[in-house]
C-alpha cells in the first residue's frame, strides 16, 4: 500500500465496481439496457454486455466530464470473463436525483450506439476461429464546437443529420409523476408476495407517445 508523508498507509482507490445483474438495485440499469437493445439495437441481441460503475472520472480543464463509455473486450478479456462489451457509467451522475430517467435512457442509448458487429472485406459479419462474433466500436456522427454552429449554422452534412434528429424528436423529455419521484419511471409492485420493479403509468404513457412519433416518422 502507498505511504503518506508521515508513513501512514492508505488503501489504493478502486476505480471500478461491477454492477451485478442479480441485485435489486441493478434491475433498472439492465432493464433499460434490454429495452434499448430490443427497440433500437437489434444487432446487439446476442452480444454479452455487462455494466460497471466508474468511480473516478472528474471534470477536465474545460469543465467537461465523461459520463459513459463502451469498452470492447479484447481476446484476452474474453478468455477471462464472458463479456463482449463493458458499459462504464459515472456512478455519481447516474445516481444524482437531478439526473432524470430520460437522461439515463439517452446516456445508455449513447453507449450502446458505439457497439457494432465487425464485418469482413465482403461485408459479411465476421466470426473468429472459435465461431464467436467479432465486435468493434464505432465513432460518433459528429464532434463539433457549439460556437462554430452558432456562427456558421448547419454547414455540413454531419451537422444537418444532428439537426434533423432534433427536429424529429417530438415526444419531448420524460417527466416523472409524484408516484415515481424517487425512482423516475419505476415503481414497486407486489405480485404473489414478491416485490418487483415495474414501469410507472406516467412512463408508459410517455413511451407510447414516443413510439407513435417514431411510427409517424417511419411512414412519412
Amino acid at each position: 500500500m502507498a505511504k503518506g508523508k508521515k508513513g501512514n498507509t492508505r488503501a489504493r482507490r478502486v476505480g471500478y465496481e461491477l454492477i451485478p445483474r442479480d441485485h435489486v438495485e441493478s434491475h433498472p440499469v439492465y432493464s433499460l439496457m434490454g429495452e434499448l437493445v430490443r427497440e433500437h439495437h437489434e444487432h446487439l441481441r446476442d452480444a454479452r454486455i455487462v455494466a460497471a460503475w466508474n468511480l473516478t472520472w472528474q471534470p477536465d480543464a474545460d469543465g467537461r466530464v465523461k459520463l459513459v463509455a463502451c469498452v470492447r473486450a479484447n481476446d484476452l478479456a474474453r478468455e477471462l470473463a464472458p463479456w463482449d462489451f463493458v458499459i462504464l457509467i459515472r456512478r455519481s451522475t447516474w445516481k444524482d436525483e437531478r439526473f432524470t430517467d430520460e437522461h439515463r435512457r439517452a446516456l445508455m442509448d449513447h453507449a450502446l450506439c458505439y457497439a457494432e458487429r465487425a464485418t469482413d472485406k465482403a461485408g459479411v459479419e465476421a466470426t473468429d476461429e472459435r465461431g464467436r462474433a467479432v465486435w468493434r466500436t464505432r465513432k460518433p456522427d459528429i464532434i463539433e464546437f457549439s460556437e462554430v454552429i452558432e456562427r456558421h449554422g448547419i454547414y455540413s452534412r454531419d451537422v444537418e443529420r444532428i439537426a434533423d434528429a432534433l427536429r424529429k424528436q417530438g415526444a419531448g423529455p420524460f417527466v416523472n409523476c409524484d408516484r415515481c419521484s424517487l425512482t423516475p419511471g419505476w415503481i414497486d409492485v407486489l405480485e404473489g408476495g414478491v416485490t418487483r420493479k415495474a414501469r410507472c403509468e406516467c412512463w408508459n404513457a410517455w413511451n407510447e407517445r414516443r413510439q407513435e412519433y417514431t411510427a409517424e416518422r417511419a411512414a412519412s
